[in-house]
């Protein structure tokens, strides 16, 4: 299946990620429709507008995301293997493109977990909001751990495997814990 997901353009993946955000906002829509109108936002084209816009930005900030990460983290890795005298194995032994599509596909799979929990269970239980928005945040992590066992790691060495983690994973926690504190 991984080789599969690879034939795939990483610009599709963004589309995709953008669609699944919008239909994350979507319903987030649908529930802070009270929000909206106090706001002026009462008529179904500035909710349309709001729904791709958020679905739209939220997209392109993950992507970024992605891409933040493993520059980090390849500055990270080329830190931790000082040691080594060859630059060329002093770079992150994960290919940028394999990194990128692995990484937004689980992205889009935590997005559609997080349109399920934040809208359609919603309605079943409105009160469990903190509850929905924890589950929402576990599957994000999840998922988060799931690409980086899902990365193409054929050629990596042992000595470097510890090292690859540590890089990807210091940058990924740091954004991570960002985005659940604001």
């Amino acid at each position: 299946m991984i080789d599969k997901l690879q034939k795939l353009p990483v610009w599709a993946y963004t589309l995709v990620l953008m669609a699944a955000c919008c239909l994350s906002a979507l319903f987030t829509a649908n529930l802070y429709r009270g929000l909206l109108a106090a706001y002026g936002l009462t008529n179904a084209g500035s909710v349309v507008l709001y729904v791709l816009l958020m679905g739209v930005i939220s997209g392109g900030i993950m992507r970024l995301f992605v891409r933040v990460v493993y520059s980090v983290g390849d500055r990270i890795f080329f830190g931790l293997t000082r040691s080594v005298p060859d630059y060329n194995l002093r770079r992150l032994p994960v290919a940028y493109n394999n990194f990128v599509k692995i990484a937004l596909f689980w992205l889009i799979v935590a997005e559609l977990a997080e349109a399920l929990f934040m809208s359609l269970l919603m309605y079943v239980y409105p009160v469990g909001y903190y509850l929905w928005r924890f589950l929402s945040s576990v599957v994000l992590l999840v998922c988060i751990g799931a690409a980086y066992f899902t990365i193409n790691k054929a050629y990596v060495p042992t000595w470097q495997s510890g090292k690859c983690f540590i890089g990807l994973a210091i940058p990924t926690v740091v954004l991570f814990a960002l985005s659940m504190v604001l």
